[in-house]
C-alpha cells in the first residue's frame, strides 16, 4: 500500500533531493544523517 505513493510522490522527486535519509533498517543511522546534514548548513 505504500508503494503507489511512493512512485507518484516521492520518487518524481527523488533526484531533486539535498539528502535522502535512510530510514528502512536502523533509525540511528538516518539520525546521524540528519545531525551531520543540519550542523553542515549551520556552521
Amino acid at each position: 500500500h505504500v508503494m503507489p505513493t511512493y512512485q507518484k510522490h516521492i520518487k518524481p522527486y527523488k533526484s531533486e533531493a539535498d539528502i535522502i535519509i535512510p530510514n528502512h533498517k536502523k533509525y540511528d543511522s538516518a539520525l546521524d544523517v540528519i545531525v551531520t546534514y543540519v550542523r553542515s548548513k549551520i556552521n
